[in-house]
């Protein structure tokens, strides 16, 4: 049988070890992926959402900064300028354009697992007339008599 060392530096070692593995679980368990009832594409779209945060103000920025190089090079500086300016301006309006596309895609295809829409009473057999959808609340969404 093999005897192990029990000297105060190994102690000491041992101690070091654990404290480092628990310190390392400690910190795995803080970056751990927590799913709080939102779905990989939702948290995705958050992303997307909080992103034109900086898109907007970076793309202006780098886009009046670059305009002015670009300018000064052909020496037109101002000119560049407000080219770069615009430039940015519509690189941050395209990124808005992508990320309400996405949003609306993804209200697509979540419209039909709500079931609390005003058109999900329509069965076809009650009619083709508008009259005959006997919806309730239709006239009271907007101040009319009901």
């Amino acid at each position: 049988m093999i005897q192990v060392s029990t000297s105060p530096a190994s102690a000491k070692l041992k101690n070091r070890l654990v404290l480092f593995f628990n310190l390392a679980e400690y910190i795995t368990m803080f970056f751990k992926h927590k799913n709080n009832g939102a779905n990989a594409r939702e948290r995705s779209l958050w992303g997307d959402l909080i992103s034109l945060g900086m898109v907007f103000p970076i793309a202006i920025v780098l886009g009046w900064y670059l305009g002015q190089w670009i300018g000064g090079m052909f020496g037109y500086p101002v000119p560049g300028r407000l080219i770069g300016l615009a430039w940015g301006i519509l690189t941050g309006f395209w990124e808005l354009f992508k990320v309400a596309k996405k949003l609306d895609k993804y209200d697509a295809s979540n419209s039909g697992d709500s079931g609390d829409s005003d058109n999900s009473d329509k069965s076809g057999d009650a009619g083709d007339s508008p009259d005959s959808n006997s919806n309730s609340n239709s006239n009271s969404d907007f101040g009319g008599a009901s």
